[in-house]
Formats: C-alpha cells, structure tokens, sequence
C-alpha cells in the first residue's frame, strides 16, 4: 500500500482505519504515515492526523519514538 495515495484518496472513516491498520503492521509503515503527517502538504498532513489518532488508540507504542 502507497500510504500518501491512500490518504489523499477519496476518504472515509472505515478508510482511516484501514490506512491506519495497514501503518500499525510495522514500525517502517507507521514511519511512512508520520512523514505524511509532517507533511507541508495541509491536506496529506489533516488527513494523515487522523490516522495517527487511529493508529495511536490501537497501538499506542508505536507513538513512542
């Protein structure tokens, strides 16, 4: 999965959640999804803070750096 194209695709809630899944299955992917939540890019940085909500409730130590 292309983590940038899937966040800048046309959104959903169930969407975040899957982006956000797919980041929770290594510490490499969650990486991809925190570039893109630092991002310069308001709309990828907005969207990607969603995922990052998700994905910290689901698994909250790959928040930690």
């Amino acid at each position: 999965m292309n983590i940038e194209e899937e966040i800048l695709a046309p959104y959903s809630t169930e969407h975040a959640i899957k982006v956000a899944a797919y980041a929770c299955t290594s510490k490499a992917n969650f990486k991809l999804l925190m570039d893109c939540f630092a991002s310069d890019d308001n709309r990828l940085s907005q969207r990607a803070a969603w995922c990052v909500n998700w994905a910290a409730q689901q698994k909250p130590e790959m928040i930690v750096p």
